[in-house]
């Protein structure tokens, strides 16, 4: 018998790990989690090499996401965006995070109650220490979308920004899109 085992008198021969066993395989995940940190600027730099090919991380960094309806599939694509190196979100939806949505949208029961715009901010931000979210916890209307380009960001416009239609209700789909087409039209 080896001295990191401990036998049961069970006629089976279960192992178990001792405590100096597991102090020591704790120490060398310490000492490869030490030795792998990172800078916040060699991150930035290797973020996006994999598909730096086809968008560069400077696109990247000045591109705007504007994700309505932060469910299932807006919350994967925000986390997927800033992994990549996305730095600016707007984040839009009226709804809080419910028991129902912990199965089917992979929510934490500790977001059970807070609206999905704050916790997705905070998901995305575990993503990407870099990103700066506007967070908007209403549900979409025409006035919203005049709001976003003339008062809460003067910057925002369909042409220059990426949105991304998440919501649950195809006909609110097409209503937020025809009216950013509108807004695209000369």
């Amino acid at each position: 018998q080896s001295p990191d085992t401990i036998t049961t008198p069970n006629e089976e021969r279960e192992s178990y790990i001792t405590t100096d066993t597991w102090n020591r395989a704790v120490a060398q995940l310490n000492n490869a989690h030490h030795r792998s940190v990172v800078s916040a600027r060699s991150i930035r730099n290797q973020r996006g090499r994999r598909f730096r090919d086809f968008i560069t991380q400077t696109q990247l960094n000045r591109a705007t996401v504007v994700v309505v309806g932060c469910g299932a599939g807006g919350r994967s694509l925000a986390m997927c965006l800033a992994s990549m190196g996305v730095n600016h979100f707007v984040l839009i939806d009226h709804d809080k995070v419910d028991p129902i949505n912990l199965g089917t949208q992979g929510w934490s029961e500790g977001e059970i109650g807070d609206t999905k715009v704050d916790a997705l901010a905070h998901t995305v931000l575990q993503q990407n220490r870099q990103a700066r979210i506007l967070r908007l916890s209403r549900k979409w209307d025409p006035n919203l979308h005049y709001e976003l380009q003339h008062g809460l960001m003067p910057s925002l416009s369909p042409r220059r920004h990426v949105w991304m239609l998440c919501v649950d209700s195809i006909d609110t789909r097409r209503a937020i899109g025809e009216r950013l087409c509108a807004g695209t039209r000369r």
